[in-house]
């Protein structure tokens, strides 16, 4: 499977955190001729986001099996139970 991306992220954040995302504002910034794309979006209530998590580092031996957030009070989950920032497939999803 080949991507091709179209644009890029442009965001506050500068060290990868797993909470508090819904406080982050973010920019797209799309690739010419991309943009003439976009015509009519103002009629929809949500936006689809697919990107690529370049900073993703997945370790099979500490990231199958990860405590969400790191916290102790929670049992251990797989990691396509969660929300995690290193999957081994480092494809995200989000609606905006």
């Amino acid at each position: 499977m080949e991507f091709r991306p179209i644009g890029f992220v442009k965001s506050p954040v500068t060290d990868p955190v797993d909470e508090n995302w819904g406080n982050v504002v973010s920019r797209i910034h799309l690739a010419e001729p991309w943009g003439r794309g976009l015509r009519g979006l103002e009629e929809f209530s949500h936006l689809v986001i697919v990107f690529h998590m370049h900073q993703a580092a997945h370790d099979p031996k500490t990231d199958l099996l990860r405590r969400p957030r790191g916290r102790a009070d929670i049992p251990e989950v797989g990691i396509f139970s969660q929300r995690a920032k290193h999957r081994p497939n480092p494809v995200g999803i989000t609606a905006v």
